[in-house]
Order: C-alpha cells, then structure tokens, then sequence
C-alpha cells in the first residue's frame, strides 16, 4: 500500500470516529487506513485533543517547511556565495557540504548542491570536478543492447 496524505474530509472522520469508537484499530478498520496511519496522525497533531482543521494546517505547514530545504541555496545570499566561490575554485559539493556544517551548523546534503547545480544553475556544470550530465548509463547497458541487436537480427 503506497502512503497517501489524509485529506481534510478524512481528518473530520477521524475526529468523529475518535469521539464515538473506542480503539484507532477500530477507526482504520471502518476507515479502511492502516491502523499506523491513524496513531501517526493522532500524535502528530494532538494538543489537547484532536481537531481536524488545526491538524490539516499543521499538516500543510509541516509539508512547506520540508520543501523549503531544497530551497536553502536560493534563498541565503550568504550560502549561496559560498557555494559559488567554492564551485568556481574546484571544491566538490561534498567538501562544500561539509565545510558548511563545520563552520556555520547548516546542514545541507551534497546532494541538494548537485540538485541545485543541475536544475538551477547549469553554467556551472563546467566547473564540477566531472564535467558530466546528471545521468549516465551503466555498463551493463550497452552490453544488454548489443545482446537484442543480435536477437532482431537473428529473427
């Protein structure tokens, strides 16, 4: 079963349920959601009790605040300076990454750096110490094309 969000229908059920049910196992039965889903939700979200519109804006802003770290380099000047002067002097992403934890406390991944570079800021893809495209094909594949040229041509 693949994780979905609870929709805002779906949180005033659970309050009603949580109301007139005894057990959240009970809840997700009748809810037809995985009995985890609905202890998640009731944790994340009770103050004093649970309160479907409250927990569907905190949901919503929990969501824009993880979304947001991606957004780290383009929004502190400070970071990304340093991540330009640094790209542009030949230090790879992970050393960038970790001179920013080591000095400032900001934690962000080598690979948020890649991320940027590749969707944002494609010119400086040359000064990458692998002047490479973002994705590139195993070895394996061009072995496994050859073997199927062979079985067209065999046909």
């Amino acid at each position: 079963m693949s994780y979905q969000q609870l929709t805002l229908k779906q949180r005033f059920q659970l309050e009603t349920l949580r109301q007139t049910m005894g057990t959240q196992k009970e809840i997700a039965v009748w809810m037809r959601i995985s009995a985890s889903t609905v202890s998640r939700e009731l944790r994340r979200n009770r103050k004093e009790g649970y309160e479907a519109r409250s927990a569907h804006s905190l949901c919503k802003r929990r969501r824009k605040e993880a979304k947001r770290v991606t957004k780290k380099l383009l929004h502190d000047k400070e970071v990304y300076t340093f991540v330009k002067d640094k790209i542009t002097i030949g230090w790879s992403p992970k050393q960038i990454a970790g001179r920013l934890r080591d000095d400032t406390g900001l934690i962000i991944c080598h690979e948020t750096i890649y991320d940027f570079i590749y969707t944002k800021k494609k010119e400086w893809i040359e000064c990458l110490r692998r002047k490479k495209n973002k994705y590139r094909r195993n070895k394996g594949t061009k072995t496994r094309e050859k073997r199927r040229e062979e079985a067209k041509k065999k046909d």
